[in-house]
């Protein structure tokens, strides 16, 4: 799955979930027009408002318009414009983010790091610090995110930020978790289980390193 499937998917989702106005219906809709590559989507939306007194309902063309974050793939804005420019509608408020989940510790992110580097025959470069990306892939510069609980939108969005702050390979990240309840063509997830780690241990591990 490319990442202008995503796009297609996303549109359609916006598109689906976008709020033309009270008293508004949609009556029709052209399909996608885009560039490959690029960033943004649109297509023609025909609207009725309400009638006014006996008459036919008034009929409306406008242009939706779909934007996506370059770094990050993310739906960036939605909006909808008549011939005027004047915009119609508006996205619903997004629900709010829950709390980032855990960044690894020191002890769990080499134990992952050993896991990969015994699969792949050769050591990831590690990347010291406090971030979700704790090494990167010797030959595609992809970044390695242990996350330390579900890897989520949020969770999404941090390890992007980090990749595009590091400047490193944004065509795919490599995910450790413990579980992942957001996915996507450029996320490569695997759980802790599968790499033969267990998070009991590694926490009875932690608690032997910090001496409790």
């Amino acid at each position: 799955m490319s990442i202008f499937l995503d796009q297609a998917q996303l549109a359609d989702k916006a598109f689906a979930d976008y709020n033309f106005g009270d008293g508004v219906d949609v009556t029709d809709a052209s399909g996608w027009e885009y560039i490959t590559p690029g960033n943004e989507r649109s297509r023609k939306v025909y609207i009725e408002t309400e009638r006014e007194d006996d008459g036919p309902a008034p009929r409306w063309s406008l242009t939706f318009t779909v934007r996506f974050d370059q770094a990050t793939g993310l739906l960036q804005e939605a909006f909808a414009l008549d011939h005027k420019g004047q915009v119609w509608g508006a996205m619903p408020m997004p629900k709010p983010l829950r709390p980032l989940q855990s960044k690894a510790s020191v002890v769990l992110a080499a134990k992952v790091l050993e896991k990969m580097d015994a699969y792949s025959k050769k050591p990831m470069i590690r990347r010291p610090g406090a971030g979700f990306i704790v090494a990167t892939e010797p030959k595609t510069n992809r970044a390695i995110a242990v996350v330390d609980g579900d890897f989520g939108r949020a969770e999404f969005k941090a390890v992007f930020a980090e990749i595009a702050e590091a400047n490193l390979a944004s065509d795919a990240v490599i995910v450790v978790a413990n579980t992942a309840t957001y996915s996507g063509a450029r996320i490569q997830f695997s759980k802790f289980e599968e790499l033969g780690l267990c998070r009991v241990e590694e926490s009875k591990d932690l608690n032997q390193a910090q001496g409790i």
